[in-house]
């Protein structure tokens, strides 16, 4: 996990208002758990192809949601 989210952390140090960051799945669950102690198991197994979530940084916050595309 900790090589991941050296590159989320590279990826936060940046200007950019807005990154896109596209990987597996089980790389996805941890990167993600990383940002949400609640994220599990049931959370991986319930990942979709594609799957896409938004993680947001504000004011010292992190906001997770999964986004659901039809």
């Amino acid at each position: 996990m900790a090589r991941e989210i050296a590159v989320v952390d590279e990826v936060l140090q940046q200007e950019a208002s807005t990154t896109a960051i596209m990987t597996h799945g089980n790389l996805m669950a941890l990167i993600l758990k990383h940002f949400d102690d609640c994220i599990g198991y049931i959370e991986w197994e319930k990942l979709s192809n594609p799957d896409v979530y938004r993680v947001q940084f504000f004011n010292g916050a992190i906001y997770l949601e999964r986004m659901i595309f039809f």
